[in-house]
């Protein structure tokens, strides 16, 4: 049987035990590969089992897994002919069904503003893709749980590439191959709750106004349609100044698949594929599957798929699908790219569409089920605390570091220091004061600075805000828009600010200190500073010159040459907006819990596990900051995941 199938109806299913040894083995590979990649995995919740790991233990869980193993293999198969098709377990065979009759479907547009709210997902807010190196043949998105829905509401899901260049930009005037402002493509496989199911085609930034989209032509394109037989035009600004808004979008065909309420989100599965010169999607509900070909508008995709979005969004045109208080959802995106290797992470969403949930913690990289590498993530209402990122790293108390990579040490050296920076012009400064008289070998962290892309931002004790220079007033629950396309956003006393790359620094004001945590936007990446390990080596940091110092860190080694290389020099320093001269220098010795009075370690420590902190080295620096800042510094530490590795010998 030809790859196109042509002149058949049917496609025969060679069962999983007969697929190449290697793609059996993948699971495995992948699962053994993330084990000793620490860095991705740490910090995390354990994420819930997925669906069909729970429906195994029933008394029915062989057949449930057999299941699905039959519906994975379904997806491999190479697709039929072009139209509308399912299948019935245990059957082998893709059944061709009647596609629904041509009519306008709605638009799914493309994101049209910066991120101005961290507590949603989609059109304003964040989201977390799945990035290959290589390229995607093959996409799913799917929940391991969706628990504590109980609204109901229209909604949509979307399985999104990234916009990529394409030779259907061929006729458009603002053909320039430059992906963030030229003329570039956008698929989108979209399941309506409706009980619908087709891919959607976008030229974004086609041209300018009055630019006529590239036949064939839909001949009369009506406001908030979009039709199968031909493209249409929508003036949708995607950025600021964007001199060519004409965005272009036209349908395949439209397939039935059940409808299924909000409540029970968590029993479909959408699948994309890009593989050979074809296009497809596969909608899921409770494992019975459903195939539409699609028009393969863009035939280069399968060369350019690079990234995938999933998630749950509003059911077209710009609109929220809203979840009760109680909702938590983890998301998986897989992804197929020709390597067992996770996926990296992206904190970005390209859709119109949104829901009301909040991003959790960094995401997982983890291996699906069956062989598929995948990105997977919660979101929930109401909002955990904290900021989403693919990365995180923290500068606690009366400073505790913990690097990107899970290593925890102490460094009390006094000054400004670069607590982190990437090649995304994005760099976070903190400044570092001496508790003397009374702590003289402990500091606390009194001002921190980033630079997001074009701006500079300097949060102050005991809350001034100072954007480039100049003081600035951000209500609670608020944010201030950056001129170079990031923002400031406050909740309570902490602020965050999001440059347009996606990283983040947070700055939680706590009267006469500061806690600061620093997320990435981008995962992996190339990441400088006090919380960056050298070339990913969890018990190792690195000098700015690129020494390399090995835990157990010597006193002499961390106060020496790597603390003098990490100061922020006067000319680079963004921290003189909070004023305030202060000593440069080091601490004389080491301190630990074990240097305090008995009786006060004794009671510190009690404080500490009351608050919920656990035996270990977390324990000890709750202890160190209890004494010095009082008992509400221990819920700094309660439900923080052990570090992966300790820096200091006393620690050990």
């Amino acid at each position: 049987m030809s790859r196109n199938g042509i002149g058949e109806t049917t496609v025969k299913y060679l069962s999983m035990f007969r697929q190449p040894c290697s793609v059996m083995l993948i699971g495995v590979i992948v699962s053994a590969t993330l084990i000793s990649t620490p860095v991705m995995a740490q910090n995390q919740p354990q994420v819930p089992k997925p669906v069909e790991q729970e429906k195994a233990s029933a008394p029915d869980h062989a057949l449930a897994v057999e299941r699905e193993k039959w519906r994975k293999g379904m997806l491999l198969r190479p697709r039929p002919v072009k139209g509308c098709f399912t299948a019935t377990y245990p059957d082998t065979e893709w059944r061709e069904i009647p596609c629904l009759p041509p009519r306008p479907t709605k638009p799914y547009p493309p994101r049209s503003t910066g991120t101005t709210n961290l507590e949603t997902v989609g059109g304003a807010g964040p989201d977390f893709t799945g990035s290959v190196t290589g390229h995607i043949s093959q996409a799913e998105g799917s929940f391991d749980s969706a628990a504590g829905i109980t609204t109901t509401g229209a909604y949509s899901l979307q399985l999104n590439t990234a916009p990529f260049d394409t030779s259907a930009c061929g006729g458009s005037p603002n053909n320039t191959h430059v992906l963030a402002t030229g003329c570039r493509g956008w698929e989108q496989f979209v399941y309506d709750s409706s009980g619908t199911a087709s891919i959607q085609y976008w030229l974004l930034d086609y041209g300018p106004v009055g630019t006529s989209c590239p036949a064939p032509v839909h001949a009369n394109c009506a406001a908030n349609a979009v039709y199968t037989d031909g493209w249409c035009p929508f003036n949708i600004s995607l950025f600021a100044g964007d001199a060519n808004p004409i965005q272009c979008a036209i349908n395949s065909s439209l397939v039935g698949a059940p409808a299924q309420a909000l409540t029970g989100v968590g029993n479909l599965k959408v699948s994309g594929s890009a593989g050979g010169a074809n296009d497809s999607m596969v909608v899921s509900v409770s494992g019975t599957p459903t195939l539409v070909t699609g028009a393969n508008h863009f035939p280069d995709l399968g060369s350019q798929w690079n990234e995938a979005e999933f998630n749950v969004f509003g059911p077209g045109s710009n609109a929220t699908v809203t979840f009760n208080s109680g909702t938590n959802i983890v998301v998986r995106t897989e992804v197929i790219s020709g390597t067992t290797a996770g996926p990296g992470c992206h904190m970005r969403s390209w859709t119109g569409e949104s829901n009301n949930l909040s991003l959790g913690t960094s995401p997982v990289a983890s291996p699906a089920p069956l062989p598929a590498p995948a990105l997977v993530f919660s979101e929930s209402n109401p909002a955990p605390s904290g900021t989403p990122s693919c990365a995180d790293a923290d500068s606690l108390g009366d400073t505790h570091l913990r690097t990107f990579g899970g290593l925890l040490y102490d460094f009390q050296a006094t000054g400004d220091f670069v607590l982190a920076e990437t090649d995304r012009d994005f760099q976070v400064q903190t400044r570092q004061v001496s508790g003397a008289p009374s702590w003289p070998n402990a500091t606390v962290n009194r001002a921190v600075a980033v630079r997001a892309g074009k701006d500079q931002v300097a949060m102050c004790l005991p809350g001034r805000v100072m954007v480039n220079g100049r003081p600035a007033t951000i209500p609670d629950g608020g944010h201030l828009a950056l001129a170079g396309g990031g923002a400031v956003f406050r909740k309570a006393n902490a602020f965050t600010v999001l440059a347009p790359s996606g990283d983040s620094a947070r700055a939680e004001m706590n009267g006469a200190y500061i806690n600061v945590s620093v997320g990435l936007g981008n995962w992996p990446s190339k990441v400088r500073g006090l919380v960056a390990n050298a070339s990913g080596k969890v018990n190792e940091v690195v000098a700015r010159d690129g020494v390399v110092l090995s835990s157990p860190f010597a006193f002499e080694s961390l106060y020496g040459h790597y603390a003098e290389s990490w100061r922020a020099a006067r000319e680079e320093s963004m921290l003189g907006a909070c004023g305030e001269n202060i000593l440069h220098g080091v601490p004389k010795k080491s301190f630990s819990a074990t240097d305090l009075p008995p009786k006060l370690a004794t009671r510190n420590r009690l404080i500490c596990t009351r608050a919920g902190v656990k035996e270990g080295p977390l324990l000890d620096a709750c202890v160190i900051d209890v004494a010095w800042l009082g008992a509400k510094a221990a819920t700094t530490f309660a439900g923080k995941p052990a570090p992966v590795a300790v820096g200091d010998e006393r620690r050990r």
